[in-house]
């Protein structure tokens, strides 16, 4: 399932997509089990004039939901024995977590706030400390609501951290502050910059700083496709302009301590 090639971007770019890694069926089973709870705040799947609401209401509920734990079984862990090691990873009680964005009336530009990384506060192996997975329970396209990558910003953590050590507190934070002093790229990104700007600096042409290419990316696939983040790549929510729901599962994974 991860081949050379998928590893390769994993390591180069921080992220990777696995066209069709989920059985169709068990994707399709969650989506239904979400799509069955928007319904009780009156969002119908067949009738996308229903999709524009602030906050549906009883989304907690699928949380920990048995479909989830089909979504990523098998797969996810033949994914996570090649990355991490098999039996050097934390199995989760409770399988998946809901992403979920409606469509918006809004305007899309490439976020210069809520850049973050996602990380408990003690590490098992700090060369690669664990794997966040995407399940795309929906097609998601362009401008949907995915959540957005700086590619190659993991490879540039990594060098702080081992030049300088991993911060004790605030690990996002602190990280961000010490990336924002090393790369120009990346304090231009966390900046605020014309709105008309940013897409074609960050999003459209690829920069090279410090043998590292950084580039703006959009996490968008097919249904049943999964989707793999390096835990060190500075990542941000965006918002979804378009005309479908974004529909995702997602899992950290941390390798054992």
């Amino acid at each position: 399932m991860l081949t050379s090639t998928h590893k390769s971007q994993f390591l180069e770019r921080g992220f990777t997509r696995i066209a069709g890694a989920v059985d169709a069926q068990d994707v399709a089973e969650a989506a239904t089990r979400v799509w069955g709870v928007l319904s009780k705040s009156g969002i119908r799947r067949a009738h996308p004039d229903t999709w524009r609401q602030d906050k549906p209401k009883g989304l907690q509920n699928v949380a920990g939901d048995a479909s989830y734990h089909r979504v990523f079984g098998k797969p996810a862990s033949a994914v996570l024995d090649t990355l991490l090691g098999a039996g050097l990873w934390n199995s989760p009680e409770h399988w998946g977590q809901l992403v979920l964005s409606l469509p918006t009336d809004t305007t899309w530009v490439v976020p210069h706030q809520a850049w973050h990384l996602d990380l408990p506060m003690e590490l098992g192996n700090t060369e690669l400390p664990g794997v966040q997975l995407f399940v795309c329970l929906e097609d998601i396209s362009e401008r949907c609501g995915a959540t957005v990558v700086a590619a190659g910003t993991h490879r540039l953590v990594a060098e702080e951290v081992s030049a300088n050590g991993f911060p004790e507190k605030r690990a996002s934070a602190v990280l961000r502050n010490r990336l924002s002093k090393k790369s120009d790229w990346f304090r231009q990104l966390i900046g605020f910059k014309d709105a008309g700007e940013r897409d074609d600096r960050f999003l459209l042409r690829p920069y090279s700083e410090c043998q590292v290419t950084l580039q703006v990316h959009e996490l968008t696939g097919n249904k049943g496709d999964m989707i793999l983040m390096h835990p060190y790549l500075f990542h941000a929510p965006a918002p979804n302009i378009g005309p479908a729901i974004r529909m995702a599962a997602t899992q950290r994974i941390y390798a054992s301590k």
